[in-house]
């Protein structure tokens, strides 16, 4: 070979040629086609009711990033057991794509080792009971 250098620029090119950027970072979260959550976050009960302390403490983090943030994060609260037990589910497509990151981390910081709280991203929301 007499130029490897520009073999090696063509093998890069196509490379980057090929890399696509899978989430707008300046665009909006785009609503799941199958009705998933983009985050959900349960409280649950083993026998000895929900985590009453991390959830007002979910709650005020909601209103304060509604605040910081001039944004109404619309959820879903469906209310599935009987001692409280409720999940919180949000698309968050009234986001930017990097805002929804900014809360989805946040939430998971504050309520990191917390007992009986769960959350999932990318998950069908539960039903109501009847």
């Amino acid at each position: 070979m007499k130029h490897p250098i520009f073999l090696f620029a063509f093998i890069v090119l196509l490379g980057l040629m090929g890399c696509k950027n899978s989430q707008k970072s300046g665009g909006t979260v785009s609503p799941p086609a199958d009705g998933t959550a983009r985050l959900s976050v349960s409280f649950f009960s083993i026998g000895s009711g929900i985590n009453h302390e991390s959830l007002k403490a979910f709650e005020a983090k909601i209103l304060d990033f509604n605040k910081q943030y001039k944004v109404e994060l619309k959820h879903d609260i469906v209310h599935w057991g009987r001692e409280g037990e409720t999940d919180y589910c949000f698309a968050l497509t009234e986001l930017k794509a990097k805002d929804a990151d900014t809360f989805i981390a946040e939430t998971k910081q504050l309520l990191e080792g917390k007992e009986h709280v769960r959350i999932t991203e990318n998950v069908a929301c539960r039903k109501p009971r009847p």
